[in-house]
């Protein structure tokens, strides 16, 4: 279900990225779809700037331009968001480090820091929290 998912994230962002930002730099369209596609990987604005050739002060410039973020701020709200959809996911049962690893936040001080931002809560409470309203959901005939 997992895989499900992320495909199902994939898409919608590029549905977006095509509606929504027609005028984008081809450069930027695919870099932000070369990183949605691989969050695992270990990221660097001079990564990135090298897949679209590219100086980095140019790509960054015209990144943010575009996106209206740097990159590396992109890039961990990208991870964040993904990490949040899988911890939210019933069906998905690895564990919180193992969703870190899979969406590139291998530090675990960073990504419980980045979640709690993000939702007011640690990874675990965030899973606990949204597994207690699915379950209460299910016992009330409700959909999520």
């Amino acid at each position: 279900m997992t895989n499900f998912i992320r495909e199902v994230t994939i898409r919608l962002e590029f549905l977006f990225s095509v509606f929504y930002c027609s005028t984008m730099d081809r450069r930027i369209f695919h870099i932000k779809n070369k990183v949605a596609q691989d969050l695992g990987r270990l990221w660097s604005v001079g990564n990135m700037a090298d897949a679209v050739r590219m100086s980095v002060p140019h790509f960054q410039r015209l990144f943010k331009s575009h996106v209206g973020a740097t990159p590396m701020v992109y890039l961990n709200d990208l991870r964040t968001e993904r990490a949040l959809a899988m911890l939210a996911d019933p069906n998905c049962f690895l564990l919180i480090k193992e969703i870190g690893f899979q969406v590139g936040l291998v530090n675990n001080s960073h990504f419980t820091n980045g979640i709690k931002a993000k939702v007011g809560m640690t990874p675990s409470e965030f899973r606990t929290h949204h597994s207690d309203l699915t379950q209460s959901n299910s016992l009330h005939g409700n959909k999520q």
